[in-house]
């Protein structure tokens, strides 16, 4: 594929993602990359300044929203777009969202990085630190203390996440195995952010948390995993039923009442299928949307497909026991108001985090009383080899 003339020559899609962000990490500035799911339009943006604290609102400016998985005060970040562009039908195309001081060095960066063809720089993250010794001993031991704590109707359900850590091979190159990624899940949000603040998380994530179009909110309880090739069983009718419970007691909580449910469906993701079922609610004005947005994504967020249910003793029983930090595994990410008044939210599973020569990957299982410690293991080891496939 080439795009449109940049200084008279034509290049690839690849090749203006690579410039792009090695010209982010030579002016330490963030950038985000990304494609909602089923478009053809790649989203650039480039930020500047450091990410700052905010709540949901369609009043914020257009860029981009992440939060981690336990954030302080439900606040997200927001990077402005203070320079954004798009690929679509082989074009680069510049947005006059904001101008910035620093956009014309920024180019001239990008156009040297292009002349260079140099594989990508990218801002490396700090690994979690993991106090286990044996990874697959204490993930089967804390599910098995996880099911004493059901038994004893201290929760119903909690999910347990793990991290595997893989070397990369020398000719590792982040940008070719994005667009790897996306297109083998088309279907999928796939996100490549990089910030001197959070280093560099590639994700692919196929589970919508919150969209806010006009006056309509859209939600969705994803839950229960099998392989395409294996039955349902009660173990992953039973997550799921909790995780749509959960939602419908949120929405009772906040008083809404035309809240259209469908009937729960299949979701294929790669090897593996979910359980899903959407909500879509609509509200009758402006000011009604902006505060039930940033009501619900707090009451939502994190959700039990990621934590467990009762929420608060499921999160306080993760944070006493898991053995490393969660960061941006099960938090949240999404542009905002690219498209003035609309905001899409996806749970960033299905991610890895770049460190120092090395990948680590996040998955987690859903924990209920029918659970089997040695398939729950299993059940993770596949999940994250649907990243470990582009390494």
């Amino acid at each position: 594929m080439t795009t449109t003339h940049i200084n008279g020559k034509n290049y690839s899609e690849s090749q203006i993602l690579n410039a792009f962000l090695q010209a982010a990490t030579c002016h330490q500035a963030s950038i985000v990359f990304w494609n909602e799911p089923n478009s053809q339009q790649l989203c650039l943006l480039v930020n500047f300044s450091q990410a700052v604290a905010c709540q949901i609102s369609d009043k914020l400016a257009a860029g981009f929203i992440f939060s981690p998985f336990l954030s302080t005060n439900k606040a997200c970040f927001f990077l402005q777009a203070e320079l954004f562009y798009t690929i679509e039908n082989k074009q680069l195309l510049e947005k006059s969202i904001v101008g910035h001081a620093k956009k014309q060095a920024f180019l001239t960066t990008v156009i040297n990085c292009l002349n260079q063809a140099k594989k990508s720089d990218y801002f490396v993250g700090i690994a979690p630190v993991d106090s286990s010794a044996d990874l697959k001993a204490c993930f089967i031991a804390l599910v098995k203390q996880g099911l004493r704590e059901i038994k004893n109707s201290a929760f119903e359900k909690i999910v347990f996440a793990r991290t595997k850590t893989i070397k990369l091979p020398d000719n590792f190159d982040l940008i070719s195995t994005f667009q790897r990624i996306r297109q083998t899940y088309p279907q999928h949000f796939i996100s490549l952010i990089s910030t001197a603040d959070y280093g560099s998380w590639l994700g692919c994530s196929p589970e919508l948390l919150l969209a806010i179009e006009g006056l309509a909110l859209q939600t969705v309880s994803l839950a229960g995993t099998k392989l395409n090739t294996q039955a349902w069983t009660e173990k992953e009718y039973q997550e799921q039923a909790l995780v749509t419970e959960f939602i419908r007691q949120q929405l009772h909580q906040l008083t809404i009442m035309d809240v259209e449910e469908m009937p729960p469906t299949n979701l294929t993701i790669g090897a593996f299928k979910h359980l899903q079922t959407q909500f879509k609610i609509h509200l009758n004005s402006q000011q009604s949307l902006n505060q039930t947005a940033e009501r619900l994504l707090a009451l939502l967020h994190p959700t039990p497909a990621v934590c467990g249910m009762p929420k608060q003793e499921a999160l306080d029983f993760i944070q006493q026991h898991e053995s490393f930090d969660r960061q941006l595994y099960c938090g949240y990410l999404g542009p905002c108001n690219i498209d003035k008044g609309k905001i899409q939210l996806y749970v960033n599973i299905r991610c890895l985090q770049l460190v120092t020569h090395h990948a680590i990957l996040y998955a987690g299982a859903g924990i209920t009383e029918a659970s089997d410690p040695e398939k729950e293991w299993e059940e993770t080891e596949l999940k994250c080899q649907t990243l470990l496939d582009f390494l």
